[in-house]
């Protein structure tokens, strides 16, 4: 029990960044990590703050395995949840793959200025960040796989990144697609089926600070 938090991460880092990023780059020659020069303070601090939420949860995950989770002041019996927790964490990888697959060519790790097709088939069709449902799913199951306060301390801001991201790429994807955003968003909900959809465009530039 005590590996399944590690080897979830290892997975992550393997089948989420790892190989998407490879594979982009030999289909297209780009690298798909991009950090624009003309950031914002906000896009900035999320970046960084993500990348620090993943070390914790590498370092987490390290001193899980080395001392037990049941060594760890555990507030529900990970005997009886750490299956749910890894089950969640895979459907939730699953989710990704298949909409980073879904995007192709258009997915980044970051906001890339250069155009990029909006994607609005598939997963897209349900919400407008697949991508961030299935991390959301992660983090839900890894907060059940090592169920103690220091891993709510590592994926808790995990929520609050994410959505900031989302709004970061919403107001980029309206700057950029306009009515063609406008009207996926419409029907589309932002990262649950229904919720947070914009019904025109005075509530996108109001919403998204535009």
């Amino acid at each position: 029990m005590n590996h399944i938090l590690i080897t979830l991460c290892s997975a992550f880092l393997v089948i989420i960044v790892i190989l998407p990023l490879v594979r982009l780059k030999l289909r297209t020659g780009n690298f798909g990590i991009v950090v624009r020069e003309n950031s914002s303070g906000v896009e900035t601090i999320v970046r960084l703050s993500t990348s620090i939420m993943f070390l914790g949860l590498v370092a987490l995950s390290i001193k899980v395995l080395n001392s037990g989770i049941e060594n760890m002041q555990p507030f529900i019996d990970p005997q009886k949840f750490w299956v749910y927790g890894a089950a969640l964490s895979v459907a939730g990888m699953l989710v990704i793959v298949i909409a980073q697959a879904q995007m192709g060519a258009s997915w980044r790790i970051g906001i890339d200025n250069a155009a990029t097709e909006l994607c609005t088939d598939g997963l897209y069709r349900l919400v407008r960040h697949p991508i961030y449902l299935g991390i959301y799913l992660c983090l839900i199951g890894v907060a059940l796989v090592a169920p103690t306060a220091w891993t709510l301390v590592v994926v808790t801001p995990g929520f609050l990144l994410v959505a900031l991201q989302a709004h970061l790429e919403e107001k980029h994807m309206f700057n950029q697609h306009g009515d063609d955003f406008l009207k996926w968003a419409k029907n589309t909900g932002r990262i649950l089926p229904g919720i947070g959809t914009l019904k025109d465009e005075e509530e996108a530039k109001t919403k998204l600070g535009c």
